[in-house]
């Protein structure tokens, strides 16, 4: 089971993991290290492989509800985006400080 947000209410729920995908089984995987800051202005870094759907408000847009029915791959997150993390069983927006790729053996 993972945690997710059920897109029609915006609530947290767990849902089955049914398959994850890797193009090469024998090869590294990409991940990408995403930073943002939390409610304390701590910076708070998040490991996700680069083709990982994602919850994200671009740059210059409105953050006042979540795109739920608009997931974007992680590799298309940029500095200034918002992601939403799960924070007291609310999803709340935060700004995207930094990224960069990360290289993890199989």
């Amino acid at each position: 089971m993972l945690e997710s947000v059920d897109e029609n209410t915006g609530l947290q729920m767990f849902s089955k993991v049914y398959y994850i995908a890797h193009e090469n089984d024998s090869t590294r995987s990409q991940l990408l290290r995403i930073m943002y800051n939390d409610r304390l202005n701590l910076t708070k870094f998040l490991g996700i492989s680069d083709r990982h759907l994602m919850y994200v408000t671009k740059k210059g847009q409105s953050t006042a509800e979540p795109p739920l029915n608009e997931p974007l791959m992680a590799m298309n997150v940029k500095e200034g985006d918002f992601i939403w993390t799960m924070e007291d069983g609310s999803l709340v927006p935060r700004k995207v400080t930094g990224r960069c790729k990360l290289k993890t053996k199989k």
